[in-house]
């Protein structure tokens, strides 16, 4: 992927992010309350090289926020939600400090 072209010019590998997520949490209820998701590749567009974003117990942001910056990453815009949302039903923005 390092050696591909990609569609900006970049590299394919630079041009791709992965998302990674060890568990749901509390599986039975999909409950995101309790795990870490991680973000690899995205050379140009993720800021979270080396680091890690942390939240207030009682300020987490809802994980569908998370697909709703990265949906913002790639440029896609839509609704893919119920009720209005971005993403799923709790995905209505981004997350700051993702993104470049």
């Amino acid at each position: 992927m390092r050696d591909t072209p990609g569609t900006t010019g970049a590299s394919l590998l630079d041009e791709t992010i992965v998302l990674g997520i060890a568990s749901m949490g509390e599986g039975n209820g999909h409950d995101h309350g309790h795990n870490c998701p991680m973000l690899f590749g995205g050379a140009g567009v993720l800021a979270t090289g080396n680091r890690k974003l942390a939240f207030p117990v009682d300020g987490q942001p809802p994980l569908a926020n998370l697909h709703v910056t990265l949906l913002k990453a790639y440029g896609v815009e839509g609704s893919f939600g119920f009720d209005g949302a971005v993403f799923g039903d709790d995905g209505n923005a981004t997350i700051d400090g993702v993104l470049l």
